[in-house]
């Protein structure tokens, strides 16, 4: 009797045991685990934070935009790469001649022209030569070469709302612009294009100052 009992017992126990670890490694192998874990959550948090201070830099700050399309030739051309400053233009809005950045009425997409009117002034053209309020302005930034049609096809006077800018390209023969989209409002204003950084053989800045 006490034979069999030793048989059924030990056919209950399994053939084969197998133990990668014993119960001394427990704590250690736990301890790696809830290491792994808080260093995989440091470094989500980390990423989620830096791309909040991406955001929040570009939305506020400055921005990098790269020029496509000839509508701004000859002051800028294509793979062009500007520093474009976006606080002051939140702040205090466009100066004449400054090259911006902006969205088109309903539109997503980054423009880069220059502001020529401002809030609540009347622009016009007439024979190739811009007036803002009945007066010429000075326009030595373009290129004679890039204003032939432009020379023979007079627009407005066009008055331009109080919160608004008219915003034209330099190649004025060749650029969608205000005169075929109407006037850009504050809020669709992007930032205001400090200088080309990019060539490196070319950079320069691109603010205009008129001659006296």
């Amino acid at each position: 009797m006490e034979q069999d009992k030793k048989t059924e017992e030990q056919e209950k126990k399994p053939l084969l045991q197998m133990r990668d670890d014993t119960p001394e490694d427990m704590p250690k192998k736990s301890a790696f685990k809830q290491k792994a874990i808080k260093e995989l959550k440091s470094w989500a948090i980390a990423l989620v934070e830096a791309v909040v201070v991406v955001f929040i830099i570009k939305s506020f700050f400055f921005t990098l935009i790269q020029v496509k399309g000839p509508s701004m030739q000859t002051t800028l051309f294509t793979g062009d790469r500007m520093f474009v400053s976006v606080l002051d233009v939140k702040l205090s809005g466009c100066d004449r001649y400054d090259v911006v950045i902006c969205h088109f009425p309903g539109e997503s997409d980054y423009f880069v022209k220059r502001v020529i009117g401002l809030p609540g002034e009347t622009i016009e053209s007439r024979g190739g030569v811009t007036y803002i309020n009945g007066e010429a302005i000075d326009e030595g930034f373009l290129n004679p070469d890039n204003i032939r049609r432009y020379a023979m096809v007079d627009f407005g006077p066009v008055e331009i709302p109080e919160d608004s800018y008219f915003v034209m390209g330099d190649n004025r023969d060749n650029s969608n612009d205000s005169r075929a989209v109407g006037c850009i409002t504050k809020k669709e204003m992007v930032g205001q294009a400090q200088f080309v950084w990019w060539p490196l053989s070319d950079i320069r800045g691109l603010h205009y100052a008129p001659e006296d």
